[in-house]
Parts: C-alpha cells; structure tokens; sequence
C-alpha cells in the first residue's frame, strides 16, 4: 500500500528514475534483484494506474502506446518512446507522470 503523504506522481516519477536510470546505468545488482524490485515494485503500479489504456493484451493501446510489452517500451507510440536512454529528466514517461505543462499528462483524471 502507498502512504497517502507521499504524491502519486512524486512516487512513480521516482520510480521510473530508478528503472530508466538502471536501463542506461552499469549494473551494481545481479539480474535478480532487478527482476525482483521491478516485480514487486513497478509491475503492481503499472498494471494499477497505466495498462488500463496502454495494454496491448487487453486490446487497448491509447495514442498507440502498450507498456505491458518490452517492444512497445521501444517502439512508443502517437508521441514517440516513453523513455530516452541517459536522460531520464526528458524522457516522456517521467514528464507525463510529473504533468509537465508541454507535454501529456497521465493519468490524465487525477495527478
């Protein structure tokens, strides 16, 4: 359970920091753990809060993006990819869940 102190947005814009900043980092921690934190840690909130709109396997993939597959990580969608490879601050993904004013903003019904 998320503590309700802590902004949704803050927490999976930190969590997505630490996911794209281990996909461009060299790896500290065995393919284990990594599998581990994402399973326990970023899958729950993705199925939560984004596979609603973006999940291929449930046939809805709004602006054309899927996040429940690694090729549609790559391949984005309308808006191009969601993540940008050393540079977390500018991927897409992290300034959709901030609601950066230039760009979209998701979820879009709540921050």
């Amino acid at each position: 359970m998320i503590p309700r102190s802590i902004p949704f947005c803050c927490l999976l814009a930190a969590i997505a920091c630490g996911v794209l900043g281990s996909l461009c980092l060299p790896r500290v921690g065995t393919a284990d753990d990594d599998v581990e934190f994402f399973e326990k840690r970023i899958r729950p909130l993705l199925a939560q809060r984004c596979e609603v709109c973006h999940s291929q396997s449930r046939g809805e993939t709004s602006g054309g993006l899927a996040l429940d597959t690694r090729d549609g990580w790559q391949q984005g969608g309308d808006s191009g990819s969601p993540i940008l490879p050393g540079k977390p601050g500018e991927s897409l993904l992290i300034r959709a869940v901030k609601y950066d004013e230039d760009g979209p903003q998701m979820p879009p019904k709540e921050k």
